[in-house]
């Protein structure tokens, strides 16, 4: 898998923020449309929450099977479901039964600085995220004491409001860390014209961190 995105090179940072940008803003957009165009909030949480797994599928990456076509390694640092594209398979007959074995292929494995990067980022993002669901909890207290300075249907859409991005920066918001804040990519020297792997991002973005 190379770092390319609808055949764009992500080996920049300042083209990884951009896609960041973009990707943020066309799901803005597509959930403002949804509610212009039906004004359901059926319809708006189904754009926004499935538009954040497309994102993830399509560029992001992380978010385990439904990332492993994306810019980062899945966070969950398991052997895909499927074999990829690359992968030989061996079909052999062992007592009448048909079986397939796939060779070894641990392109998918996060490394050491990969995993302590995957827990940084998490911990980093989840922090505001927490921060927002306190606010929640807050106000569907007000929602169910039904208090004199706010009613329960300002409550609920304030809860609405609030809890929606919430969910989906819980699923988008590490990996966007991740893409936002890892520095360009080298080519090395002897790799010809391929180009560079994800794993050197994390090798490139752990080495910072330490610097």
């Amino acid at each position: 898998m190379d770092n390319r995105v609808l055949g764009v090179s992500m080996n920049t940072r300042s083209s990884r923020r951009k896609l960041v940008l973009i990707c943020y803003t066309l799901l803005g957009l597509a959930s403002a449309g949804s509610w212009l165009g039906s004004h359901s909030l059926t319809w708006v949480t189904m754009t926004a929450v499935y538009g954040a797994i497309a994102i993830n599928g399509l560029a992001f990456g992380g978010l385990g099977f439904f990332g492993r076509r994306g810019l980062v390694k899945p966070f969950a640092n398991t052997p895909p479901r499927e074999p990829g594209v690359q992968e030989e398979l061996i079909r052999i007959r062992l007592e009448r039964v048909e079986r397939y074995l796939r060779m070894d292929d641990t392109s998918w494995r996060n490394d050491e600085r990969e995993l302590r990067r995957r827990d940084a980022v998490h911990y980093r993002a989840y922090q505001p995220l927490c921060a927002a669901m306190a606010i929640i909890v807050m106000l569907a207290q007000c929602s169910l004491h039904h208090p004199s300075w706010v009613s329960s249907s300002v409550a609920s859409v304030a809860i609405y409001v609030i809890a929606l991005p919430v969910t989906v920066l819980a699923v988008t918001l590490p990996q966007a860390i991740i893409l936002w804040t890892e520095p360009d990519l080298v080519e090395p020297e002897d790799a010809g014209t391929r180009e560079p792997q994800l794993p050197g991002i994390g090798e490139a973005f752990g080495a910072n961190s330490k610097a």
